[in-house]
């Protein structure tokens, strides 16, 4: 693994009014689980101070073959089958790369 090859993602949800507690819940779930995939190399829960309906995701994998693993996993899909329900806001998934531009191929996946 280079720098080059890791991926480094950083969805953001907006919880529907009085969803906030379910959606931080999921997420937890989905982190716990995604922590123990080969290839993920950080998982973090992040909330906003001022908005309990808003969190984020910051994730770093390994590869882009270790985040398609990922996105394959049957919690994830069953996570985005429920943004629908959840969500207030389409998901917006930020891609990052390190400040000194290295690092992080063009994104390929779908949300």
């Amino acid at each position: 693994m280079t720098t080059r090859d890791v991926v480094v993602l950083m969805p953001e949800f907006v919880a529907r009014p009085g969803l906030g507690p379910e959606l931080r819940e999921r997420l937890e779930l989905l982190a716990r689980l995604s922590r123990e995939e080969t290839g993920c190399l950080e998982y973090t829960l992040l909330e906003d101070p001022t908005d309990p309906c808003r969190l984020s995701l910051y994730e770093r994998w390994a590869d882009a073959a270790a985040l398609a693993d990922h996105d394959a996993t049957s919690y994830v899909r069953e996570f985005v089958a429920s943004f629908d329900q959840l969500l207030a806001e389409p998901l917006r998934v930020r891609r990052l790369r390190q400040a000194d531009g290295r690092g992080a191929a063009p994104f390929t996946g779908v949300y």
